[in-house]
């Protein structure tokens, strides 16, 4: 079979892919032995997937047997040692705790907190390690655009304890940061001590007007790993919406993954980004699923790109969707740079936008490093119904509509000239 590969099993194979096999084996020859000694090897080996699992299936059932016997003895001991919980009436009884008593508990470490049907006024400082925080009773999606918590929390959020995971909450806060003077961002950092924050399905809500309303401001963080899975949100105003290790500035710690999935991100103006070091670069950096839908406010004058990272190994823009943008030769939907000599990749694929300058920006002029296209994971793609006045597909130079800039990356011996890509027939932007 030399158009076939010869395979030891087929249980790694669906239905559709091991028919066009079998179909593939046979097919390949038109003599009638061969093609009876085809049929008799995938007799072979499906005879031997059905043994194999079999015995599989014998250590599972013995396996199972074991457990059931297992929780007979359990039972055996809770009813030979029962408590008469007539003696603990307290543990039946509803407990009854401030805001700050709640609030207090986020700065103990292993702290478990969940609360249900409540709103709590007070700033959420965590302090704890391994500290999760948890309204029950949520519903819906923020892509969905049905979001809904039974739990609202006002105030602002400071965390310096690591591994810290918000769930299922709406938080509301009137967020402001003024350079040198009060600094209230919906999310800050102290003391560069947390490696690890996960936000899940959680609503933040800025309720002010600040010009400078920021949702998230990274200066503290300690980087690690940062999760923000399937939240909302909503009406910030700063040009900067979320900088993840930095307030703008050059990064100090390492980022081992940023992902920001799911999340809707509504009527707010500014711009997100995961910024990296050139020594240490980041490890992934991921924008996937999103809905951008720009709002009543518009974008900031200072707005640059929905999505950056920067000085970042492995970098995914996928399947996000951007609605009510307003077009802006400097305005771009996705950007990403290394100065970094270790070679990084970039994928951007199945993202739906409107209105941009250019769908993917990259600044690869001297001391700069152009992506590795060699990379297996490499993409520059959209299709015809993906992009509705987009000027660009890419651009390689900065100023990214600077036509008197030279492509010259510090790799442009590997990479002689920029990705092409296969941005539905758009054209990279011509720089000298």
């Amino acid at each position: 079979m030399p158009t076939n590969e010869i395979k030891a099993t087929f249980s790694d194979l669906s239905p559709e892919h091991f028919r066009t096999y079998a179909q593939g084996c046979v097919g390949a020859y038109h003599g009638a032995p061969e093609r009876q000694r085809v049929q008799a090897y995938l007799q072979q080996v499906v005879a031997q997937d059905k043994e194999q699992i079999a015995a599989e299936q014998q250590v599972l059932n013995q396996k199972s047997q074991r457990r059931r016997q297992h929780q007979e003895i359990i039972e055996e001991l809770a009813l030979a040692h029962a408590h008469d919980f007539s003696w603990a009436p307290a543990l039946f009884e509803d407990q009854v705790k401030t805001d700050q008593e709640v609030l207090a508990l986020l700065t103990q470490d292993n702290a478990d907190v969940f609360i249900r049907d409540r709103n709590i006024a007070g700033n959420v400082i965590i302090s704890g390690d391994n500290v999760k925080f948890s309204g029950l009773g949520g519903s819906g999606t923020a892509v969905g655009g049905d979001l809904a918590h039974t739990c609202i929390v006002t105030g602002r959020i400071i965390i310096s304890g690591t591994d810290v995971t918000l769930e299922g909450l709406h938080f509301k806060f009137d967020a402001e940061w003024t350079q040198g003077a009060d600094e209230f961002p919906m999310i800050s950092f102290a003391g560069g001590t947390n490696v690890a924050l996960t936000l899940k399905k959680c609503t933040f809500e800025n309720t002010g007007s600040h010009a400078d309303g920021r949702f998230w401001h990274g200066a503290g963080s300690g980087g690690g790993v940062q999760e923000i899975d399937g939240c909302l949100i909503k009406n910030f105003t700063s040009w900067m919406l979320l900088d993840a290790t930095t307030a703008s500035g050059t990064p100090t710690v390492k980022l081992d993954l940023f992902s920001m999935d799911a999340c809707k991100i509504e009527n707010c103006m500014g711009s997100s980004v995961a910024r990296g070091m050139q020594a240490n670069p980041n490890g992934s950096v991921s924008y996937t699923n999103n809905l951008v839908a720009f709002g009543a406010a518009g974008q900031h004058a200072s707005f640059w790109d929905c999505f950056e990272a920067n000085n970042t190994l492995r970098v995914f823009c996928t399947d996000n969707t951007v609605t009510g943008a307003v077009h802006g030769a400097n305005r771009g939907f996705f950007q990403a740079w290394s100065r970094s000599s270790v070679p990084w990749m970039v994928r951007y694929k199945n993202n739906t936008i409107a209105n941009f300058g250019a769908a993917f920006r990259c600044a690869c002029n001297a001391t700069f490093y152009c992506p590795n296209t060699y990379d297996d994971e490499s993409s520059f793609k959209s299709q015809p119904a993906e992009t509705t006045n987009v000027t660009y597909g890419g651009t390689y130079v900065y100023p990214y509509i600077d036509a008197t800039k030279t492509y010259a990356p510090e790799n442009a011996a590997t990479f002689p000239s920029e990705p092409v890509g296969e941005f539905s027939g758009l054209s990279n932007f011509a720089h000298a």
